[in-house]
């Protein structure tokens, strides 16, 4: 399976966000600026909305650099991927799917993120989160395989792996659907239904994987 990471914070550039096209006057190069929200310029979650502190935001040319050096190669690589597998068909009706990885936190410290998203309760948020923009960037049949792979392999596990999986959640649904999170850019760009090319949304608790995912690692 063909894969794809970005390897730094999305706070520098955000590989799930389209560009929008800045002023090129603004560059002595003549060059085209990409801005926010590719360049997180204004936090999502600061309570003050922002990223940087005063007088030290990224210059026009260290923007362009930024983007050169990690946004655009990030897409060329993902277009790449997803082209040579569409080539790669042998038969008519088959499909590709593309899977934008994402984790979600658990921490009681980020309200700021649950009131973002309009529920500031993450407690009913199950293991795993599908999103398929409302059934709009995957065909039904394949989102619905997904999901039960997921739960089928969940269910397949000891009594004890289950267990240390689940052992943050705060409760024990395994798979949830568009709510909160409905997939942004990547699947709506990527998503070519009528091209056979699907793509869902895959948002993962922290819970399985952070020693202390209710640790004070963010403070509003």
């Amino acid at each position: 399976i063909p894969s794809v990471g970005f390897k730094i914070s999305r706070f520098v550039v955000d590989p799930n966000r389209a560009p929008e096209l800045g002023d090129p006057s603004l560059n002595a190069m003549g060059q085209v600026l990409w801005y926010t929200p590719v360049i997180n310029e204004k936090g999502e979650f600061d309570a003050d909305g922002r990223t940087y502190e005063q007088g030290q935001e990224p210059n026009a040319e260290e923007v362009q650099d930024l983007v050169e050096r990690f946004y655009m190669p990030y897409y060329q690589s993902l277009l790449s991927v997803v082209g040579a597998l569409a080539d790669r068909r042998t038969e008519n009706g088959q499909r590709v799917l593309f899977i934008d990885g994402h984790s979600f936190p658990l921490s009681e410290t980020v309200t700021p993120y649950y009131k973002k998203y309009g529920n500031v309760d993450s407690e009913k948020w199950p293991l795993f989160i599908i999103g398929d923009r409302g059934g709009t960037s995957c065909d039904p049949d394949i989102r619905d395989a997904f999901a039960r792979a997921l739960e089928n392999t969940c269910n397949a596990l000891s009594p004890d792996d289950r267990a240390h999986l689940m052992r943050n959640q705060r409760n024990d649904a395994i798979v949830g659907l568009n709510d909160p999170f409905n997939g942004v850019h990547n699947v709506r760009f990527f998503g070519e239904r009528n091209q056979g090319v699907n793509a869902l949304q895959l948002e993962v608790s922290e819970g399985p994987f952070m020693d202390n995912p209710r640790g004070d690692w963010y403070s509003a």
